[in-house]
């Protein structure tokens, strides 16, 4: 199994952010696991009712791996996602939708030496030598992706674009 098909990293937050790594490909049901019963427990008590998205393949990827762990994914459909990708697609006409690019033109710092076609090359590292370095890049890259993402939405808001 490849770095393609697994859930390495799960970062969920808003004024933080918390991480759930993966530390062996036989840790993913659990992580995921873990992970929709915060979130189940975050809907019930009113904590959470949308999600902030760039894309909604995070979300396909996590129901697809928990339907394949056999894992009960229905919090998912529940809770309503607001996908920044779209909204950027729809309403502007930049030359890249990427999250980074798009970050670059409002000029938020996003550069953390890694992108995600990197993360698939950490996680053969770190299986391969067990070196924590590399699922700290990992949940690094993670860390950075969600930062960028808070600031460009919260940029809309100031800018009452949203």
């Amino acid at each position: 199994m490849n770095a393609d098909n697994l859930i390495l990293c799960i970062g969920y937050g808003y004024d933080y952010f918390n991480f759930l790594t993966i530390s062996s490909p036989e840790k993913e049901k659990e992580t995921i696991a873990k992970f929709l019963s915060i979130l189940e427990m975050k809907y019930e008590y009113g904590e959470i009712t949308s999600l902030l998205s760039w894309g909604r393949f995070d979300v396909k990827f996590l129901k697809s791996r928990g339907l394949i762990h056999g894992l009960d994914v229905s919090i998912l459909d529940k809770i309503t996602y607001f996908d920044l990708l779209q909204f950027f697609r729809n309403a502007f006409n930049f030359e890249s939708n990427k999250l980074t690019s798009v970050a670059k033109v409002m000029g938020i710092p996003n550069d953390d030496g890694f992108n995600g076609s990197d993360v698939p090359e950490l996680w053969v590292e770190y299986l391969r030598t067990k070196d924590m370095k590399y699922l700290k890049n990992i949940e690094s890259h993670c860390r950075k992706d969600l930062e960028t993402l808070k600031a460009v939405y919260d940029r809309l808001k100031i800018c009452k674009i949203i």
